[in-house]
């Protein structure tokens, strides 16, 4: 099992901290880790775009070592129970697993390595990773760490339990003005957390936005998140076609000013 270095779980600021175990769903928490083991024994890499990954993944995990001067913890999925299925991705699952050593909960993103299927989608992933694992905020999911093997790549995230704002949308039909406003209030806090990083996420929508614990927002999703640079706009046209900004439309260009016209 390969694997990047990253310190305990419990080693974590309060905002973005693992939860306790209480939140745990471990029904049939066998069943679930058996039926992931034989997913990745199912799997078959695609070589090409699964190598640039890995190459990627290992170049990021010496350098860690390096920067640390020790080495730190070497994840393995035998560090965690998997329970229950949380969602499914283009790329394969997340489930909710818990710690074994600390029992804290987390997400557990398995992306299969051979769904990769070619170089635009490994850059994706790569700059996914790169730039959620710099991000630092209460109102912005926490990708903790990552670990791989032969044939997935699993991806270690914060476990909002509150699920999608979407669901609650549905649910409620209209908010109250109250919530809608604390809503908006920490979205808000986390686009400008983001911006001043200079970080595009170009694909905000309810979907996206995850309710953590005690009810507090968490920005996720960045596969579609890019570096702003100072010289050139972007001009990929991607996201969602329902909340897509006119200038990113009428291919004149666009910065950061897109995520604003989405919330």
């Amino acid at each position: 099992m390969k694997s990047s270095s990253h310190a305990p779980l419990h080693n974590r600021n309060v905002e973005n901290r693992p939860i306790p175990s209480e939140y745990f769903s471990g029904n049939n928490c066998k069943k679930h880790n058996d039926e992931n083991r034989k997913q990745c024994e199912a799997s078959s890499a695609s070589h090409s775009n699964a190598d640039l990954i890995t190459n990627h993944l290992n170049e990021t995990t010496a350098a860690s070592k390096t920067a640390n001067g020790t080495p730190q913890h070497q994840w393995t999925i035998n560090d965690f129970e998997v329970g229950a299925p949380l969602g499914r991705g283009r790329f394969g699952h997340v489930y909710c697993v818990r710690e074994k050593k600390s029992k804290y909960i987390v997400a557990l993103k398995a992306i299969i390595k051979d769904q990769i299927s070619t170089p635009r989608l490994a850059k994706q992933l790569i700059s996914e990773i790169s730039i959620q694992s710099r991000l630092k905020h209460p109102n912005i999911l926490r990708l903790y760490g990552f670990f791989h093997d032969d044939q997935r790549i699993f991806l270690l995230l914060e476990y909002a339990p509150g699920g999608e704002l979407y669901r609650r949308m549905q649910k409620e039909k209209i908010l109250r003005e109250s919530e809608a406003a604390g809503y908006v209030y920490q979205l808000c806090n986390a686009l400008s957390y983001l911006h001043s990083k200079q970080i595009i996420h170009r694909d905000i929508k309810p979907e996206n936005i995850l309710i953590g614990i005690y009810g507090i927002l968490k920005l996720a999703d960045f596969g579609w998140s890019a570096e702003r640079t100072e010289t050139n706009k972007r001009t990929t046209l991607c996201g969602t076609l329902d909340y897509l900004a006119p200038e990113m439309l009428n291919g004149s260009g666009y910065d950061e000013k897109i995520d604003l016209w989405c919330l």
